[in-house]
């Protein structure tokens, strides 16, 4: 075979196998997957913010529905807005499903935007494999389904990773750094619009321009280039603002409505979020105000295959030792690096308020991806160039031992599914071993499948032909699941449905659970105060969910809610 084909047609066409198979898996296997504890309030946002737009602003409800400490118009809704105007112009389709389908989408997007970081910074081989590492990674695919927040966050994150790498590879090109810098302000616009956090960017790239001078400022001011150096990053610096300033305003009503004072709100909350629940964290529950600064770092480890992991840790030591020798980084290298260090640093210095396991900077694996795929490749291309035939078959042992290791994580997700979000690596035992320690279903999708259970199943408890059912905080996801028999009662339903750990009346006795791998999610439980049962527990009522192990104590877990903006 050619080296062409061997070095660019083959993965192009593995790329685009892995594309074609990641729409087909969304179109199939969307309907599996859960609503999320807080989808129908951002789904409610969603709506209100496309009204403002199809009002020209003059409906701003999307200010004042909602409760105060949600604070919903200081998270962008631009990208729920999309959702709802599409749920709009097809009403006859499934409500929950084209919100599926279309946060899908996005994380399928997510593959193409971190497949050209990878090309940018090594060729074909290495967009391929990033594309496929961000595929296999459990708890961005498990996500992508029912996440409209985070998902999109991440994806358009990447995208200013492209455009920064573009920028930088291109900057010595005077019509396209100009180009290349208007992208980069439009994608951080657009990742800011979703989460605001995305502005970390600007505090990058300052830093990317103190490294430059650092490293080429002699060489400027020998060849007396300082004026023309600080004229074209000053234009490329305002164009960056400005543009990302103006997508913003276009993208974000709340900014919109007070361009700067509404905009730095939205920074002071989200960096400080001002959420006093608790975590479950090393086997107790925590403030999250109180979670060690290391909360970040350490989730980073336990969510992520432990191939990912290392292959990261190989690439870093490898950028390392070239700089060393060379006395020089590779800038496409070093901005991967900082789109990683950056934001976790700023995390642990600052101490922000984190839960909800790593989604909340679940934007920072694409940079990871990108540094153990470089590792991965730079190591493998170090051990071909030996002469020592022992090492030529190492590269060719290594390349298997990955693969190995990946069809462990593929078995993890199939058997996780629709789950895949609650993946734990090895290090901690996966889910089994980490479910006692850490937060496992945390928004709840596990509701959907109790609702479908209790469905089926209710009249083998209660002889009632409109049964009520409660499920608390968690109501407005069972009901599309419920036939119109059902009805809510919160004072004394025949049915509750629970996610483990939330504690309720001892009355209701459990007769189903939902979980996976040992572990329990939500559990279905019947009231034995009422007189109209059939079967009732201690009689012949069985618990038909998979035995639990490594389970926390309910009285442990005493929380209704976690919060999940």
């Amino acid at each position: 075979m050619s080296k062409i084909f061997l070095s660019k047609t083959l993965p192009l066409i593995l790329l685009g196998g892995l594309l074609l198979t990641g729409l087909v898996t969304i179109f199939t296997q969307s309907g599996q997957y859960g609503i999320k504890v807080d989808e129908p309030i951002q789904d409610s946002y969603g709506h209100a913010v496309m009204e403002w737009y199809y009002t020209l602003g003059r409906d701003t409800s999307f200010l004042t529905a909602f409760p105060a400490d949600t604070y919903m118009p200081e998270h962008g809704g631009i990208f729920d807005a999309g959702i709802a105007a599409v749920q709009h112009a097809f009403p006859p389709a499934d409500h929950w499903q084209v919100r599926r389908i279309i946060t899908a989408l996005a994380g399928l997007l997510g593959l193409v935007a971190i497949a050209l970081c990878g090309y940018e910074m090594g060729g074909y081989w290495m967009a391929f494999l990033a594309a496929l590492m961000l595929w296999l990674y459990p708890r961005y695919y498990g996500a992508i389904y029912n996440n409209p927040k985070d998902i999109p966050a991440t994806v358009t994150t990447t995208l200013v990773l492209w455009g920064a790498l573009l920028l930088l590879k291109q900057w010595g090109q005077e019509k396209r750094y100009l180009r290349n810098s208007l992208l980069v302000g439009f994608f951080i616009g657009l990742a800011a619009s979703i989460r605001v956090t995305a502005v970390i960017w600007y505090a990058i790239f300052v830093l990317v321009v103190l490294g430059w001078w650092f490293l080429r400022g002699r060489e400027v001011r020998r060849e007396h280039r300082v004026r023309a150096e600080l004229s074209k990053q000053g234009i490329s610096a305002l164009v960056i603002g400005l543009s990302s300033w103006l997508t913003m305003i276009v993208l974000w009503p709340y900014v919109f409505l007070n361009p700067v004072v509404n905009l730095l709100r939205s920074i002071k909350v989200l960096s400080k979020y001002p959420w006093d629940g608790s975590v479950l964290y090393n086997g107790a529950l925590v403030a999250a105000t109180k979670l060690p600064r290391i909360y970040s770092l350490e989730w980073l480890v336990i969510g992520s295959p432990p191939t990912l992991v290392l292959f990261a840790l190989l690439g870093l030591g490898i950028v390392g030792v070239v700089s060393v020798r060379k006395r020089l980084i590779d800038p496409q290298v070093a901005v991967v690096i900082l789109s990683l260090l950056v934001p976790l640093g700023a995390m642990i210095g600052l101490h922000s308020v984190l839960y909800n396991a790593l989604r909340q900077f679940l934007f920072l694996i694409p940079s990871m991806i990108l540094l153990a795929v470089y590792g991965l490749v730079q190591m493998v291309q170090y051990l071909r160039g030996r002469k020592q035939r022992v090492l030529r078959l190492a590269a060719v042992g290594l390349a298997v031992l990955i693969l190995a290791s990946y069809v462990q994580v593929i078995n993890d997700m199939a058997n996780l599914s629709p789950f895949e979000y609650t993946y734990f690596s090895p290090f901690v035992g996966g889910l089994a071993g980490a479910a006692r320690n850490f937060e496992t279903d945390y928004w709840a999708t596990c509701s959907e499948q109790a609702a479908i259970w209790l469905a089926q199943n209710y009249q083998h408890y209660t002889n009632s032909s409109a049964p009520s059912v409660e499920a608390g905080a968690n109501q407005d996801q069972i009901s599309p699941f419920l036939a119109p028999k059902f009805h809510r009662d919160s004072v004394n339903s025949d049915f509750y449905i629970v996610p483990i750990g939330v504690p309720i009346d001892p009355k209701y006795k459990t007769i189903h659970t939902i979980g996976m791998r040992g572990a329990i999610f939500c559990l279905i439980k019947v009231n034995s105060t009422i007189t109209h049962h059939e079967a009732l527990p201690g009689k012949n009522v069985v618990i038909t969910g998979k035995p639990a192990t490594g389970i926390p104590d309910v009285k442990m877990l005493q929380q209704a809610f976690i919060g999940s903006k």
